[in-house]
Order: C-alpha cells, then sequence, then structure tokens
C-alpha cells in the first residue's frame, strides 16, 4: 500500500501508513524506508528524504542498493552534483557493492556534465566489479559521446554492446543516427537506418525526423522526399518537429511558397505550429525583406495564443533595420524591454544605426546607455556612429 500510495504520488498516504504501522507496533524494515525514500525523491521532496535516510541509520537499518540509488539520484536531479557523488563513496565504504542502476545514474550525470572521462571511468568500474551492463548503460554512454561529436568511439561502444549480446533498441540507433547527421556523414546513418530494420525493429518518428533533418540541412531534397514517402508508407503520422524541419528546409532554400504550403498543410492536419515554426518563417521572411508578411505572421501568433520569444523579436527588429524602418524597429525594441526580454547586441547596435541615419540621435543616445546598463558592450564603431550623427567630429579610437 505504501509503494501504491507513492508511486501515485501520494507521498502524505505512504507516511500516514508508516505511523500507522508504528503505532500497531511494527518496526518498518529496510524496504518501506527505501520506497518511501524513492518516492520522496521521484516527487521532488528531496529534505524529506534525506531526513528518512537519517532516520534509517538512526533505528540500525542498513540501506542496501536501491536505497542508496534511489537517494543519489534524488539529489542529481536536484543539482545536488557533489552530495550525490558523496553518497556514492559513502555507499561504497559500507561495503554497499553499487548496482547497475546505480552506474546508469552515475555515468549519466557525467555525461550530462560533459564529463565524459570520468564517464567512461565509472563504465569501465562497473564492467571490473562484475556487474552486468545492460542496454540502458551502453545508451547513456553512446548519448554522451555523441554529444561531444565522438562519433567513432561511440560506434566502438555499439559494436562491443553486440559482442556482448545487448541488442540495440531503437534509442541506441536513433542517438548514432543523429550523430552521424549532425557530422554530414549521411551514408553512415543511412547503413545504420538499415541495420536497425534489418534487425526486425520499426523506425521510429524521431529516428525519420531525425533523418530528414539531416538530409534537409545537407539540402537533399531527394533524401528527405524519399523518407517522407518510406514514412508515409509505414504509416508513420509527421508531428509537428516533421513539419517545422521540412518547413525550415524550404525556407533554407529560398522556396517560401512551398514552405507556406506546408505550414498551411500543418494546419489542415489539426496541428497547431509551435514558437519555434512561426520563428523559422518569419526568419525567411524577414531574410528575403518581405516584412509585411513577416508583420502579418508575427501579429498572427496571438490568434494561436502563442507569445513571440526574444529570437523571433531580434529577427523582426533586424529585418525593419535593414529595410531602414528606425519607427518599427524602436518599437519592437520597446516592445520586448516591456516584456522583459534583453534584445541583443545586434538588436540595439542596428536600431541605434537606422536612427542616426534618420537624424534621431537624441533616441539613440538614449538606447546606448540601455545597452550599457543591460551589460552588452556596444562597439566602437557604434560609438563613432552615434558621434558623427551628433556632429562631433572626435572619434573613438581603440
Amino acid at each position: 500500500m505504501i509503494k501504491s500510495s507513492c508511486e501515485a504520488g501520494d507521498l502524505d498516504r505512504g507516511f500516514e501508513l508508516l505511523v500507522q504501522l508504528e503505532e500497531m507496533g511494527l518496526s518498518p524494515n529496510v524496504v518501506i524506508y527505501s520506497t518511501l525514500i524513492d518516492g520522496c525523491c521521484k516527487n521532488g521532496d528531496l529534505e524529506r528524504a534525506k531526513k528518512m535516510f537519517a532516520k534509517m541509520e538512526e533505528l540500525g537499518l542498513v540501506a542496501n542498493q536501491y536505497t542508496y540509488t534511489a537517494l543519489i539520484d534524488g539529489l542529481f536531479k536536484k543539482g545536488h552534483k557533489k552530495d550525490g557523488f558523496e553518497l556514492y563513496e559513502k555507499m561504497k565504504s559500507n561495503g554497499v557493492v553499487p548496482n547497475v542502476c546505480t552506474y546508469n545514474c552515475l555515468i549519466n550525470e557525467c555525461c550530462n556534465d560533459g564529463k565524459m572521462s570520468r564517464a567512461l571511468e565509472l563504465f569501465d568500474e562497473m564492467r571490473e566489479r562484475g556487474v552486468a551492463c545492460n542496454v540502458v548503460a551502453y545508451n547513456t554512454v553512446i548519448c554522451g559521446l555523441c554529444r561531444e561529436i565522438r562519433m567513432w568511439e561511440a560506434e566502438k561502444f555499439f559494436n562491443q554492446m553486440i559482442r556482448e549480446g545487448i541488442s540495440p533498441n531503437t534509442v541506441t540507433f536513433n542517438t548514432l543516427i543523429d550523430g552521424f547527421c549532425n557530422l554530414g556523414k549521411l551514408d553512415k546513418a543511412l547503413s545504420l537506418f538499415d541495420q536497425l530494420k534489418s534487425n526486425g525493429q520499426s523506425p521510429s518518428l524521431v529516428t525519420y525526423n531525425v533523418l530528414i533533418q539531416g538530409f534537409a540541412r545537407a539540402q537533399n531534397s531527394e533524401g528527405v522526399a524519399d523518407l517522407v514517402r518510406e514514412m508515409n508508407d509505414r504509416g508513420v503520422s509527421p508531428s509537428k518537429v516533421t513539419y517545422t524541419i521540412l518547413i525550415n528546409a524550404l525556407v533554407r532554400s529560398g522556396d517560401m511558397e512551398r514552405a507556406f504550403q506546408i505550414f498551411f498543410s500543418m494546419e489542415k492536419a489539426s496541428m497547431v505550429p509551435d514558437t519555434h515554426t512561426y520563428g523559422v518563417l518569419i526568419h525567411g521572411l524577414c531574410m528575403k525583406g518581405d516584412m509585411k508578411e513577416a508583420s502579418k505572421l508575427f501579429k498572427s501568433m496571438s490568434d494561436t495564443h502563442l507569445e513571440p520569444n526574444d529570437v523571433i523579436y531580434n529577427m523582426m527588429i533586424h529585418g525593419y533595420c535593414k529595410e531602414g524602418s528606425s519607427y518599427r524597429a524602436l518599437r519592437l525594441l520597446k516592445e520586448m524591454r516591456k516584456n522583459r526580454m534583453i534584445p541583443n547586441v545586434a538588436s540595439y547596435s542596428s536600431t541605434i544605426g537606422v536612427l542616426c541615419n534618420d537624424g534621431k540621435w537624441e533616441e539613440a543616445e538614449f538606447l546606448l546607455k540601455e545597452m550599457i546598463e543591460s551589460d552588452l558592450r556596444p562597439s566602437v564603431s557604434l560609438y563613432n556612429i552615434l558621434s558623427k550623427a551628433k556632429g562631433d567630429s572626435t572619434l573613438v579610437k581603440l
């Protein structure tokens, strides 16, 4: 019952049951305490978990692998890395042998923190201790190596897991395919894609999205079309991410007409475009200098209850500055500040530049001060543009 309460997120009920057990004269064992500690950690109540762990020690209950692993994982999820690794050392000094779940937790934390050398040391330690590796352990290491573009090492681990009789799953293949796509090695990515299918596994939506993204980035429209076709044949429905990848590919190739066709077909499929989708299209329109359409799309975001982010605001400001519209650029810059967003250096610099071109040096000077107050560093040339607009012949030098 305590386990069920914890799994349901009802920690209070779980602790009520613990009190009832104690009132009945029964002594809760390590399993009950470990279950509550795990429940607390999974529900974000780390302080209560730590108190329960301390109480166990007071009662003379010896924490097991499950207890330690649950609390280590809870500490990591709350960002207490140092405490998590200290608890791991305490676990070993108390003679409790870490299991594969403990190591997976530790290796994952090192990978996420960019400490691949330490992650690999832990992986080797796990094997030296005779702890049987599982697919999760291999996937974690492979993912960490792919993140650092260490693809040939990642492939070495992939081959090693197969030799040890551990079958790669879709996550393994997707991670490697994504890594090789990011490296531009599309032939290698396709080879893994074929291997996935020959192993009797079905490519997931993520698999297709990763490959489509890779081919789109390489401007291989034929490859993109083949993957979309196969995706449809296999009955894999495109997601919002798929549509956005396709839209981005068309925007990058300069085909805004087809990009909007995909955008409208997305809406017909009852998918609501997100901020990223709008951002891709707005970027394309701004690059083409079509600020009228970009403005329409920007304003239409509110119809779907979406708020433009700082990236979109900066795109629009840059677009207006390119066409020399200081009034519109300044209006959006002020709107950004009102919405508690800080414009980037490029937005401030471009807006100051067009204001100076229009002879509005007082407004430009105000923006320069605002820029400095936001801890953004204006360039020497920006000071000189402003000085020139003010009619000051003294130039700032490096």
